[in-house]
Parts: structure tokens; sequence; C-alpha cells
């Protein structure tokens, strides 16, 4: 939960800083100009805000000296004598953002933070600096997550930060055992397209089972972790981001049209089940044998483990319409980024700090403390000590093969507007071409 108030008292703070201090220039980052430090004996400080995607349950209950991200800036400053890191936490993320707004103002900016990958990342392009040119050509070659962090996430465009935290992946899970009493085996054979897909569904349905249990729970749940993908499958993520940034229009936006049907048809055609709008039970229809599959995030992957077994639980990303530009692509990514405010009196410094974040050592510790996969090519399954043929290895290599959150992609109020509208044109209240108009004019309200 947001601390309102803690986050009023802290911009009003900065915002009187504002008024007393002289604004640090934002026009151009700061060169360092002071002699290399060790020799020097000058200490150069990077003051790094970190929020709690940088931390698990169990960091949680421990003293902040203990987290995994305090002990890797402890090991920065070893290898590098000369250089502290002044780490502050907050407790989430959407505080960051607001806090660093108003401190850009003022000389209480920090170097380096902690961000929302996607459109938060992007609405702060004016006050960070362009790493693109910083960035050692190893973590360009070796990290796969580029594009969430590359503005509006279209090639060629500035690189606002690196990724972060790690990957996460969502779709479609299955039981195996519903599936073989069908006469499906996915694990060898898994449905090429939707078209092949949808028949599965009837054949399913044919034998009693309920295809698909969602739930919109709601949030959008299983909308924005499994039929949600459909709509970056055709369009693209980029497509995505400028109707929300009403650039360009959901209403002639024919992936957004395609893409938003196909649950609906779904519905229509009983292979989703009837309660999909007000459900609470999903999972455990799921786990009771009810249903051949559920439309969930990859937190789920260890209860239908526990439950039904590890040989009994499959994964699935959506498979795509024909003419999709991604094809079978599950959705997720990197939902963080680090990033270096322009009032960094070293970025190249704060670079180094970042790359030494992401490098292959460190980039498995965190990833595995943080129980999420990895987003560079240079870790395999192997690496994580993930068996071959289970869930985990196909989510695993789903992770190479994403579309991006689109909920991350689109501006806050426009996101929250398509949760809103999604359950009532999933079960028919609703059709797709008023959900794109009525998103139209929220996107035309809000930019």
């Amino acid at each position: 939960m947001k601390k309102t108030i803690a986050i009023l008292l802290a911009l009003m703070l900065l915002l009187s800083l504002a008024a007393c201090a002289k604004p640090a220039e934002v026009d151009q980052p700061q060169k360092a100009v002071a002699a290399d430090t060790e020799q020097s004996g000058e200490t150069k400080t990077l003051t790094f805000w970190v929020s709690e995607a940088m931390n698990n349950e169990a960091d949680m209950q421990s003293p902040e000296e203990d987290w995994l991200i305090s002990k890797l800036c402890r090991k920065f400053e070893d290898e590098h004598p000369g250089v502290k890191i002044n780490m502050v936490s907050y407790p989430n993320g959407e505080e960051i953002h607001q806090l660093f707004k108003a401190a850009a103002m003022t000389e209480e900016c920090p170097d380096v933070l902690c961000v929302w990958a996607g459109n938060q990342l992007f609405q702060l392009e004016e006050l960070l600096v362009d790493l693109t040119d910083l960035i050692p050509a190893a973590d360009k070659e070796e990290i796969i997550a580029w594009d969430t962090v590359t503005l509006n996430m279209e090639a060629g465009n500035k690189i606002l930060a690196y990724p972060n935290s790690g990957n996460e992946i969502c779709g479609i899970f299955y039981n195996r055992q519903i599936l073989a009493a069908c006469g499906l085996g996915y694990d060898n054979t898994p449905p090429p397209d939707l078209d092949s897909f949808k028949a599965d569904l009837q054949t399913i349905k044919d034998a009693g089972y309920t295809p698909i249990y969602a739930t919109d729970g709601g949030w959008g749940h299983s909308f924005l972790t499994a039929f949600a993908a459909w709509w970056p499958q055709l369009s693209g993520s980029a497509r995505v981001g400028s109707d929300g940034r009403a650039e360009t229009k959901f209403s002639d936006d024919a992936g957004f049209l395609q893409a938003m049907q196909i649950p609906a048809d779904l519905y229509a055609q009983g292979y989703i089940n009837a309660d999909y709008a007000s459900s609470a039970d999903d999972l455990a229809q799921f786990l009771t044998g009810n249903a051949a599959f559920l439309a969930t995030g990859n937190w789920n992957a260890t209860t239908c483990t526990d439950a039904l077994g590890a040989e009994n639980v499959g994964f699935l990303a959506p498979p795509s319409p024909e003419n999709a530009q991604s094809k079978n692509a599950a959705i997720g990514g990197v939902g963080q980024g680090l990033a270096v405010s322009k009032t960094c009196k070293d970025p190249e410094l704060a670079v180094e700090f970042l790359s030494f974040l992401n490098n292959r050592e460190n980039h498995l510790e965190i990833t595995k403390h943080l129980s999420k996969l990895p987003y560079r090519s240079d870790i395999t399954a192997a690496d994580y000590g993930i068996a071959a043929g289970s869930v985990e290895e196909q989510m695993f290599n789903a992770a190479s093969n994403y579309v991006f959150w689109v909920d991350n992609t689109l501006h806050p109020d426009v996101s929250t507007e398509l949760v809103r509208l999604s359950p009532q044109v999933i079960t028919g209240q609703m059709s797709v071409e008023d959900m794109a108009a009525a998103l139209d004019a929220k996107a035309a309200e809000v930019n």
C-alpha cells in the first residue's frame, strides 16, 4: 500500500529545498572532475535509490545490511577503492517515481534509481542520462531485455536504463493428465497456432471438462497474464504504447480489435468458465482437476506442481493467430529498470555499477534470490538446477520469446480503463469497438 502521507511530506520537503537551493543542471550529464579516486584519496559517492523490486520476503524481515542488494553494494565498494554506494531504500517503485520528479529540481537527487520499466520510465526521459553510448558492448550482446528500457520500445531510440531484478513470464498452465485423457500431448506437440488451439479446446469441452478456467479477479488477472498477449503479438509493443499516448488510435489498431475479440469468442463458445467476471476459485478449479488450462502468472507454478505433482503440470504461451508479428509469445518481461539521473556527476562510474549488478555472476545470484528468470543469454536452465521437461524449463524457454506487459506499456490511466472494461468485453456485455472508442477518449484526456 502506498504510504500517502509519507510521500506528501517528502514532496513538501523536496519542494521547499527547491525554493532555497540552486537547481542542478539536467541538460547534459556532468563529467567527473576529480582525479582517480584511489590515487587522490578522494571518495566518490553514488547515491542509489532502491525499491522493493530488489528484495524477497526474507529480506523484508531482515536488517537492511543483510539484504542481498546491500551485500552487492559493499562488494562493488571492495572492488572499487575510493567509491561509496549510499543506498537509500523505499517501500515501492511508485514512491521513487514521484519523489525523483520532485528531487530532480534540487541537489537532493539520486545518481542511480530503480524505476518501473516501460511507460513510467519513458515519462522521466528528460531527467535521465541516455545510456546508449555508455553501455559496454558485451552487455549489449549478452543482455536480452533492452527493448523494455528503450524509449517507447522502438529500436534505435535512447536506452534510458539497465534492465533490473529479473524476467517474469505468464501464460497458460495445463493439466497433463486431462490432456492425455483427451488424446493431446502438449509437451511434444503444442498447438502451432490459435486455430489449432481452438480445435483442442473443443475436444476438451466435448470430453466434459471446462477448457480454460480464468478470472478477472478485480484487476484483470487472467486478461493481463494471458489474454492480453494477443494484442502485442499482433500489433507490436511500440503500437501498444503509441495508442496509450494518443499518438495513434485504438479504433484504427487492427491488431487491438482482433486481439480483444479472441477471448470474447472463446467465452461465447463456452471455452472459458461462465463466471469469469466474478470467479474467485479459478486456481481451486484447476487444482481439483475440473479444468484443463489455467490462465495466470508464473507465481502460481509452485502451487500447481505441489498440488498436482510436477509431472502433471505444463506451461503454454498463448498460441498466436496466423497473422501475428510475434509467434506464440508469452506475456511478461523485465518490469524494472536502473536509471542514471542527469544530475549524476560521474555517469561512467554509475554505468560501471549497473554493469556490475548485471554481470553473469551477480545476475544469477539476484534472479535466484528473487525467484525470477534471467535476461542474459549466457545463463541456462541448468545454471538454476531446472529439471529437463519440467514446467520450470518450459517457462525458462518461453522467457526468451515474450511480448512486454501491456499494463506497463500504457499510460497508467489508460491501463486502468483497459482493465476495467476488459471483463465486459470478454463476457459479451460490451463490443470491442465501443471499448476502443472509450480508450481513445481516455488516452486523449490524459496525454
